[in-house]
């Protein structure tokens, strides 16, 4: 694939680091406020809808909501129905998610671990797509390239907080391509089309 000239380079990350952090404002709080009940609060500066989910570690949604769209929401969960184990939080707001992995002990409930992710922004100009991306888990990242299920390309891309990438597709024959950015679980998917 073409490489893009420096300056061009400058332009586009100046304009996609102003898109992405222009949000990142999702907050997420979860404190225990009685036995097996815990109050769940969630803030951020944009009126969207809020979907929360509670699953179990292997993934079966426990509990689903979607809100009216607001800025903020709490409420207080009851646990008590819940086995002792290992659960997730999941908050989405717009292009934010923060989960959080918790653990029920007799009635205790404490946060063993929490990770926040913004999902990446595509922009297509012409045969160029510019691919912006933070990596706040700071986990390894690939971009792969498919027409349907075959792979054209991957790359591995470096463990950095701030991922600003121009892929050239000027070199595909028209038709329709996904671009998969893979970031430890997180798989984003983005279809373009090469005329």
């Amino acid at each position: 694939m073409k490489t893009m000239k420096p300056n061009l380079l400058i332009a586009i990350f100046t304009i996609l680091s102003s898109a992405v952090f222009a949000s990142g404002n999702l907050k997420v709080n979860m404190s225990q406020s009685e036995s097996e009940n815990a109050v769940i609060e969630a803030t951020n500066s944009n009126m969207e809808l809020f979907e929360i989910k509670v699953e179990n570690e292997y993934g079966e949604s426990i509990f689903s909501k979607t809100t009216e769209a607001k800025a903020d929401y709490k409420r207080k969960y009851d646990f008590s129905t819940l086995e002792d184990g290992v659960y997730f939080l999941n908050v989405k707001h717009g292009k934010e998610y923060y989960q959080k992995r918790f653990e029920l002990k007799s009635g205790d409930v404490k946060v063993l671990s929490e990770r926040k992710v913004f999902e990446p922004v595509f922009i297509q100009k012409d045969d160029k797509v510019k691919l912006s991306y933070l990596n706040y888990p700071k986990e390894e990242m690939s971009i792969h390239i498919y027409d349907y299920n075959e792979l054209l390309h991957e790359q591995e891309l470096k463990n950095e907080f701030a991922v600003h990438k121009s892929i050239d597709m000027s070199e595909l024959r028209p038709g329709t391509y996904k671009i998969v950015l893979a970031s430890g679980i997180d798989i984003f998917e983005h279809d373009v089309t090469v005329e």
